[in-house]
């Protein structure tokens, strides 16, 4: 079984709930979409200041994205498996 960080889960979910690729969310949070797949591989977690667009463009909110960046799972936010 793989698990996943809290933040990666949410990501995950959120883009598959919302149809975007990599390419799009990088493009919407205005990033290289090698920032997004480090998001997504957990080797590194993005800036506060990218909250509000990232929160924008996978249709939560800025406290999912912080409280998922923290390593804590909202009550809004998927589970990490």
């Amino acid at each position: 079984m793989t698990t996943s960080s809290p933040l990666t889960a949410l990501l995950t979910h959120r883009m598959a709930e919302q149809g975007l690729t990599v390419t799009q969310l990088a493009l919407g949070v205005q990033v290289p979409a090698s920032s997004i797949y480090g998001w997504l591989a957990g080797q590194y977690k993005p800036r506060p200041e990218r909250y509000a667009k990232l929160a924008s463009a996978l249709g939560c909110t800025v406290s999912d994205i912080a409280l998922a960046a923290a390593g804590i799972a909202s009550a809004s936010a998927p589970a990490a498996t």
